[in-house]
């Protein structure tokens, strides 16, 4: 992580392709200190409200923004990298989605539905919207409110259960033996190719009973291993994709 505000932040398993994304729009802070459990504190300068990023364990990571008091911004918004973009679920977390090359979607992490908690422990009220590749968090705040308040999203990346979407016209492509070997192999690097062409070649009537049945298809692995699991999908999931 870097001690420059300006910089992205970035998080994912070791050795994948990580995430990137920005801290907050609306705050304004100094270059960054390490504190004592190795989060990075960027001190506010002039937005009343400071920022903090945390490393996690599983590769994911925390962050921190304190309002401290009612000048703090409302709003806070996070961009990610362009081929990255938000999907607010109905429970309120958030699904990142990648655009691939010849088409297709990935999901390539999350975040948890959202928090904000004031100097008392009292719940704030607090949601996320999407905007494009950005993700929005809304506070709830007024001359009335505990300060500080804490807003703490947390963002991971998919690594047990990683799916590659395909819409409507991809999946009868798909089932037609287009070849999608280089979308898949681009993101899997540790699978070879001739594996992953095989197994594109024998999921093919699959994906042809999905398109003939009005869904989707979408390719899961667990654990990144060297297999795929075909499996239907339709509906809201994956942001409507599947159109």
């Amino acid at each position: 992580m870097s001690l420059d505000p300006s910089d992205p932040v970035v998080f994912g398993q070791e050795g994948a392709r990580g995430i990137e994304v920005s801290l907050p729009d609306e705050v304004t802070v100094d270059t960054g200190t390490v504190a004592d459990d190795g989060s990075i504190v960027y001190e506010d300068n002039g937005a009343d409200a400071h920022a903090a990023v945390q490393a996690l364990d599983d590769g994911g990571v925390r962050l921190q923004t304190v309002l401290e008091g009612p000048d703090a911004p409302q709003t806070y918004t996070y961009d990610f990298a362009s081929d990255v973009f938000p999907i607010v679920l109905e429970d309120g977390s958030v699904e990142l989605v990648a655009g691939v090359a010849e088409g297709a979607r990935m999901s390539v992490g999350q975040f948890d539905a959202p928090w904000a908690k004031d100097a008392n422990g009292s719940d704030v009220e607090t949601w996320y919207t999407a905007e494009g590749n950005s993700l929005v968090q809304h506070v709830v705040h007024d001359e009335g409110s505990a300060y500080p308040i804490t807003a703490d999203p947390k963002g991971t990346r998919t690594w047990w259960n990683t799916t590659l979407y395909f819409n409507r016209k991809e999946t009868k492509l798909f089932a037609a033996g287009t070849a999608f070997t280089g979308t898949v192999t681009a993101w899997f690097p540790t699978i070879p190719t001739q594996v992953v062409g095989r197994l594109l070649q024998v999921y093919a009537g699959t994906f042809g009973v999905y398109f003939a049945s009005g869904k989707c298809g979408k390719l899961v692995t667990y654990a990144h291993v060297a297999n795929f699991v075909p499996q239907p999908y339709s509906g809201k999931e994956a942001g409507g994709y599947c159109r």
